[in-house]
């Protein structure tokens, strides 16, 4: 499949559908973000990438969590590392089956190459509706789960590094107001 054939479905199966629960785009990225919650499908370049495929993180954080400036950002966050959840959408499993927890990755991340070159229109539509689906299981996640569940999941799997410091100042000051 030819990138532009890849461009076209991935805006059908994943664009549209995320525009209509409130995404936006950030060029090739996607992003919700409100006055709690920030989501974001952040499609990852350079060395990550590769000519006929795509390389990209689903992320999520609480939308008051200072970035990586030490700053609160509004809208998108494009640093993989502000976020504290970081996911390869293959790796999110249906409703039942969603454990999403922090996993301190404060110096590195996983996430997902897809080679689109080389795939049949069906294998690449299944790898694009498994991203939406991901999708919307973090999205659901987020609604379902106070702020004090990622807190604690810091708090206990954090290996104390100055963002995830940053990160429970914030939580805590969060809970005080």
């Amino acid at each position: 499949m030819d990138k532009q054939s890849f461009d076209s479905k991935f805006k059908n199966i994943i664009t549209s559908p995320l525009f209509e629960l409130g995404f936006q785009e950030s060029g090739n990225s996607l992003f919700m973000a409100d006055a709690q919650n920030a989501l974001s499908l952040i499609r990852l370049g350079g060395k990550m990438a590769s000519s006929g495929g795509i390389a990209h993180v689903l992320c999520f954080r609480h939308s008051f969590l200072p970035n990586l400036d030490e700053a609160i950002p509004v809208g998108f966050e494009k640093e993989v590392f502000s976020y504290p959840i970081k996911l390869r959408p293959q790796k999110v499993k249906g409703i039942l089956g969603t454990k999403i927890n922090y996993v301190s990755s404060n110096l590195n991340f996983d996430y997902e190459k897809f080679e689109f070159e080389n795939k049949t229109d069906i294998e690449v539509d299944k790898y694009l509706r498994t991203v939406l689906e991901a999708t919307k299981i973090l999205i659901a996640w987020a609604e379902n789960n106070p702020p004090s569940v990622l807190a604690k999941q810091i708090e206990k799997n954090g290996e104390s590094a100055w963002i995830e410091k940053m990160w429970l100042a914030a939580y805590a000051e969060q809970a005080v107001t």
